[in-house]
Order: structure tokens, then C-alpha cells, then sequence
């Protein structure tokens, strides 16, 4: 190494060789450092901060922050980069959430390509309406999390509070209700990995079709310590509605929900593998001759469809008359007996019971 540098630095007088070798030692020398994440504000009263979200979202880098004081903004917004985009609370009663109001005119929160990992924490995200996703659209996120959030009184036509198309997302110590979906997804449509931890699910609705508070396709769903209560759905999965998933639920509620005109009051498991523990199934009720008010599995031609049952209360769920109002499993090919339930230590009362 050092007879190159020497041989290198021959063109050069005998002073420059010196300087070159100086400068050489400084860069060498020199504290390396990382890019640092920025944040930048967002204030309707203090004029040294943005004054809208779009705004803030624009100047900053990727990776960078943006943080937002209480108060409603009117706006609908778009994140194109990663970002984390933090609200606020006011100590008042009542306590007011940072608010991204939509009024009716399309998604609140829409995140395009390029937008790889995204934090939404800490916001209230409102009246949104129009297309997919009413509260927020995600169409190539590869992992977004959401934290401390309130999806309230969205409308769309696929998933009224979220519509996820793929990727990873991750919700903690968030409420989703009073959304509507005119198909499928009342509070949430997912394809990918959905996870919810102390989540509540609750007063959402489809008009048409599938999924009043959860639908998801394809991928995996975990949900830990939340509750899916008192959704409906026009069709089927009146609480969820899963297709080809992959769920795992533990200390779950599930309660109160409805299919109005169709089967699986409390979840509609379409080709899926469903792993319940310590779930309680409650309350749950459909109007269709064919039941399934707590559970309605079916295996579709070349597919397989198993519920797995541990130290679950089944209990008050309502079907009509002579059908299951407990649990239900249907398969096209019976001679494949592609539809099964395996149950352990699980109570059921109140209500009809299966129909295999």
C-alpha cells in the first residue's frame, strides 16, 4: 500500500507531496457521520412550523418526522417516502386528538410507492370517503404500523376504515369504528399480514357483501387482547371474513356481531386455517336457514378449510330455527372431508349447536 501511494505521488514537487499527504490524513481522520433524522412540526398557532400536514410531509426526508399539534386539520394528505407522522393529545376534557378531517371527499391518508415503512401514531383520522380505503389507503407499504389511533365514520367502497393491499400491517392500542364499506371490509380489507394488538373492532358495516369489521384475502392475521364487536354485514362475516388466511387469535372477544342476510356471524372462514384461543364467541347471530352464527367454515373445490378450538366459550349465538348456531362446516367434496373442527376444553351453551 504504502510504495502505490509513494509511486503515486512521484509527478508531485516535493511540498504538494507533502500537502496531498496531509489532506489524506485529515479525511482519514475525520468523525464519520450518519444522516440524521429531522423533525418538523405542524402548528395552526405557532408561525415557525408548517401550517398544514401536507405541508410538513413535503420538506421532510425520508425517515424523518413529522409531528403534529392538536388541533383538526381539514386536509387530505399523501406520504410518497418513509416517514413517521406523530400527532399530539390536549390535557383538556375533553381531550382533544390530533384530527385529519377528509370531509367526504376521498381517502384521509393515502401512502404511495416509495413509502416502504410508515408510523401513524397518535391521530384521530375522520370522515373519509370515496374509492378504497376511506380512512387510509396503503397500496404498496411493505410495512406500516399504526399506533394510538381513532378510525372513526369512514366511508369507501373496499375497506371503510383501512384498505390494505399488501405488505405488513401492524396495529396497536387502536379503535376502528362506525365505518362502512359499500363491498367488502367495514373497518379494515387486507391482503398480506395483518396483526392487531388491543384492538377494538366495533360498529362497522358492509351494505353489499363481505367482512362487516375484518376482510381479508390471502396472507396471515394474528390478534391478541382486542375485540370484534358488534359489526354486520350485509352477506357473510358479519365480525370476519377471511379467505385463505392463515389466523391466529388469542384473548379475543367476538360479540354481538350479525350477517344479515347470509351465514357466519362471527367469523366466515372461506379455505382458511383458524387457530383460536381463549376467544369467546358471543351473541353472534345470522338470518340464513343454513347458521353458522358463531363460525361457518367452507372448503372450496381443491382447498382445505380447519378450525382449531382451545379453551373457547361459544355461547348465545342465534341462528333460525333447525340450523347451527354454533358452528357450521360445509365442504363441496365431502370425500375429501376438506372442512374440520378440532375442539379442546371449550364450553358451548345457549344456542344450537353443530352442523358438519
Amino acid at each position: 500500500m504504502a510504495s502505490k501511494l509513494a509511486s503515486r505521488l512521484q509527478p508531485f514537487s516535493h511540498p504538494a507531496r507533502i500537502a496531498v499527504i496531509f489532506v489524506l490524513l485529515v479525511v482519514a481522520f475525520l468523525p464519520q457521520f450518519e444522516a440524521r433524522a429531522d423533525t418538523h412540526c405542524v402548528s395552526k398557532t405557532n408561525p415557525a412550523c408548517s401550517s398544514t400536514i401536507q405541508q410538513a410531509i413535503d420538506l421532510a426526508s425520508a425517515g424523518d418526522t413529522v409531528s403534529v399539534s392538536a388541533a383538526v386539520y381539514h386536509e387530505r394528505i399523501t406520504i410518497t417516502k418513509d416517514l413517521t407522522l406523530r400527532g399530539s393529545r390536549t390535557s383538556q376534557l375533553p381531550a382533544l386528538t390530533t384530527t385529519i378531517n377528509g370531509d367526504g371527499l376521498g381517502t384521509v391518508v393515502t401512502l404511495q410507492s416509495g413509502a416502504h415503512l410508515v408510523n401513524l401514531d397518535t391521530l384521530r383520522i375522520t370522515n373519509g370517503g370515496i374509492g378504497s380505503g376511506g380512512g387510509i389507503h396503503s397500496f404498496s407499504t411493505q410495512h406500516l404500523n399504526l399506533d394510538n389511533l381513532i378510525l372513526a365514520g369512514n366511508i369507501a367502497g373496499y375497506g371503510g376504515g383501512i384498505y390494505s393491499a399488501s405488505g405488513s400491517l401492524v396495529i396497536v392500542d387502536t379503535w376502528i369504528g362506525d365505518n362502512t364499506a359499500i363491498e367488502d371490509g367495514g373497518g379494515i380489507w387486507a391482503a398480506g399480514a395483518l396483526s392487531l394488538t388491543r384492538v377494538t373492532v366495533t360498529g362497522n358495516q358492509t351494505n353489499n357483501t363481505f367482512g362487516g369489521g375484518i376482510y381479508q384475502e390471502r396472507g396471515t392475521f394474528q390478534a391478541q387482547d382486542s375485540s370484534i364487536t358488534n359489526n354486520a354485514a350485509h352477506n357473510e362475516g358479519g365480525g370476519l371474513y377471511f379467505k385463505q388466511v392463515t389466523a391466529t387469535l388469542e384473548r379475543v372477544t367476538i360479540d354481538g356481531n350479525q350477517s344479515v342476510t347470509a351465514v357466519g356471524g362471527g367469523i366466515m372462514n372461506q379455505d382458511s386455517q383458524i387457530s383460536l384461543t381463549n376467544v369467546t364467541l358471543s351473541g353472534n347471530s345470522v338470518n340464513w336457514y343454513e347458521g353458522g352464527a358463531a363460525i361457518y367454515t367452507i372448503a372450496s373445490p381443491d382447498h382445505t378449510a380447519s378450525v382449531m378450538l382451545s379453551a373457547v366459550t361459544v355461547a348465545n349465538n342465534s341462528a333460525p330455527a333447525g340450523s347451527g348456531g354454533g358452528l357450521v362446516a360445509y365442504g363441496y367434496t365431502t370425500a375429501q372431508h376438506p372442512a374440520a373442527y378440532t375442539v379442546s376444553s371449550s364450553i358451548f351453551c345457549g344456542q344450537p349447536g353443530w352442523e358438519l
